[in-house]
């Protein structure tokens, strides 16, 4: 399912995540975006594959929050995106996330203004929560786009404070991009 400029696409941007060395918080947020770059692209290919596995198409209220999020759950199925983030042993990044939001140690969740949605913040930490697995991966794959977009809006700054954060969701995207891009390299 993917093509060779995908292919060509995401070996150029890992060779430039294995560029991005250095520890200053300026790297640390590179590799994020580097690493949320290859996800997009990918998770781009997804209303395709899903097609091509006469799986229906999830409704599409917001193209790239639904794509990075309900598409992905779907296609890897949610079971499976939470065996492998235990298998690449994430399941510490995915309890800070957990303490993050019940302790609203940082806002998450923001409207097109700018506006701290807090009862947003209080389902992500019921979601992230749940024991079905489908909510629960939707849920940490929505707090990477929520971070994601923050950095993009410029809610989310380059501070010393953000490090954790940031270097959680980036393990956590790499683990899903790369589980991603086997089942969709392997996809006829």
């Amino acid at each position: 399912m993917l093509r060779q400029e995908d292919i060509d696409f995401c070996t150029d941007h890992r060779k430039g995540l294995n560029t991005v060395t250095e520890d200053d918080i300026a790297s640390v947020f590179n590799r994020f975006i580097i690493s949320y770059q290859l996800y997009h692209r990918l998770f781009d290919r997804l209303p395709d594959a899903l097609t091509a596995l006469s799986q229906p198409i999830p409704k599409n209220d917001d193209q790239n929050n639904t794509r990075a999020t309900t598409y992905v759950t779907k296609y890897l199925d949610g079971a499976k995106i939470l065996a492998n983030l235990t298998d690449k042993k994430l399941d510490d990044d995915i309890a800070f996330l957990t303490m993050v939001l019940d302790n609203r140690a940082f806002h998450i969740t923001f409207n097109a203004d700018g506006k701290y949605l807090e009862d947003k913040d209080k389902q992500l930490a019921q979601e992230i929560k749940s024991t079905n697995p489908e909510i629960k991966a939707k849920a940490i794959l929505r707090i990477v786009y929520q971070i994601r977009c923050n950095m993009e809006h410029s809610r989310k700054h380059m501070e010393e404070h953000q490090r954790y954060l940031v270097s959680a969701v980036t393990r956590i995207t790499q683990a899903v991009t790369d589980q991603l891009y086997d089942k969709l390299a392997a996809q006829k």
